[in-house]
């Protein structure tokens, strides 16, 4: 086995709510940034910027706009964000804090036009101005979704091609499917295999596994299907949840680091950790 099943991280999906704005910052005036259903306050601390300031107000307009795009408005009304200049480096140490719309980055004096044109730092911290605060043993549930919806939004606008998103996604093709979806636990199946090339390949690489049974079924429903007390086939939500436990561990022992049920079963996610934990 190449990990403890029980070390994998179980993604679920989670409602988000907007937090509260934060109190002005007592810092030089704010340079306004409008995006559809907010503002953005920039306070840029005196170190000095490396590039001219149309391009740090650029930078944080797109990302705005992506995570206005993506949720359909911007998360707060009014969010206030901190830019630290002067130490060495680039763009790094990006952190929302909690309870308030406030963003604090560094963007170190090596930074460049073409460093801003790339980062996706701004928009993953915008993003998770959309998360209610959450306590510290579940920041990784945050992180995932904000590092989910990242590249997504930034294509939205354009700021990111599609291509630079989906290349790092590997969709298993079985090569045989069947009405149990026995594939999708398969050791030797197409998603098992390529979880360990690449953890053997690079194994400081975050691997997320999706699990669902639909690409595994010669139906291509997302649960197993059978006749109910009335004879009408519907979906068998506790032999669906088997196999995607099965499905779960599987990738698991092939190095996977997080498995993300995207099925609808009820009761699917105390399952997987319990077979996880096993």
């Amino acid at each position: 086995m190449r990990r403890s099943n029980a070390s994998v991280l179980l993604a679920v999906a989670i409602g988000l709510a907007a937090i509260p704005r934060s109190a002005a910052l007592a810092t030089e005036e704010a340079i306004p940034i409008d995006v559809v259903g907010g503002r953005i306050l920039v306070h840029v601390d005196p170190g000095g910027l490396p590039v001219p300031r149309e391009i740090l107000v650029a930078w944080i307009t797109t990302a705005g706009r992506a995570v206005a795009s993506y949720y359909g408005r911007f998360p707060v009304r009014q969010a206030e964000i901190q830019v630290l200049t002067g130490a060495p480096g680039k763009i790094s140490q990006g952190h929302t804090a909690d309870g308030h719309a406030l963003i604090r980055l560094a963007v170190g004096r090596d930074t460049t036009a073409e460093d801003f044109s790339r980062d996706w730092v701004m928009t993953h911290e915008m993003v998770h101005l959309a998360h209610p605060s959450l306590e510290e043993d579940y920041a990784w549930f945050a992180e995932g979704v904000a590092t989910y919806v990242e590249p997504i939004a930034r294509v939205q606008v354009g700021a990111l091609e599609a291509d630079e998103v989906w290349k790092w996604l590997l969709f298993g093709l079985p090569k045989t499917k069947d009405a149990e979806g026995t594939a999708a636990y398969d050791p030797d199946g197409p998603v098992p295999r390529a979880v360990a090339a690449m953890k053997d390949a690079v194994p400081e690489l975050v691997v997320v596994t999706d699990v669902c049974v639909d690409e595994y079924t010669d139906h291509g429903h997302c649960g197993i299907l059978r006749k109910n007390r009335r004879g009408v086939v519907d979906v068998d939500n506790d032999a669906t949840i088997e196999v995607l436990a099965k499905a779960a561990v599987t990738y698991a022992k092939a190095g996977a680091d997080v498995v993300a049920p995207s099925d609808m079963m009820d009761g699917r996610v105390a399952r997987l950790r319990a077979a996880l934990d096993a």
